[in-house]
């Protein structure tokens, strides 16, 4: 489940999972539908700066370091600095795949009908949430945890 948080400006709408991930592996797919504007997921420590961003989102020296993410124009960032510039957009219709884990320091994420993206480097063995963030709360998505496939 989710727990929402409205930034403080408005202008941000922020969720992050109820529960860390302290270890292992888990794996989300956020299905997107209705009109969207710019959005971003990925995953956050637990702090101030994710649940009540800026003007510009996670896009800031406030988030460096604290929230890694795959934004709707297609960038993977930390904060304020890109990690990979995909060319890989989302909108309406997508769906994203993040995956998370958390004993091996890795986050991945993957669009419906696109090649995957690149491994992001993430904080091993530290407590992290998903989270997504939505501007000027437009469209819709639905974010759940899937399970993850054994091993055959």
């Amino acid at each position: 489940g989710l727990c929402r948080k409205d930034s403080s400006d408005h202008n941000w709408s922020v969720a992050l999972g109820r529960e860390a991930v302290k270890e292992g592996r888990r794996m989300w797919e956020l299905r997107i539908s209705g009109r969207t504007g710019r959005m971003s997921v990925g995953v956050s420590k637990g702090c101030d700066e994710a649940v009540a961003p800026t003007q510009n989102g996670w896009v800031s020296d406030a988030c460096d370091g604290k929230v890694w993410h795959y934004a709707s124009t297609g960038g993977i960032r930390c904060g304020k600095t890109v990690l990979h510039e995909t060319g890989v957009r989302f909108s309406e219709g997508d769906v994203i795949v993040i995956g998370l884990d958390v004993d091996r320091g890795q986050l991945h994420f993957a669009r419906s009908g696109a090649s995957p993206l690149p491994v992001v480097e993430v904080p091993k063995g530290e407590e992290l949430f998903v989270a997504v963030a939505l501007f000027m709360q437009t469209g819709a998505c639905d974010l759940r945890e899937v399970p993850l496939l054994s091993p055959a």
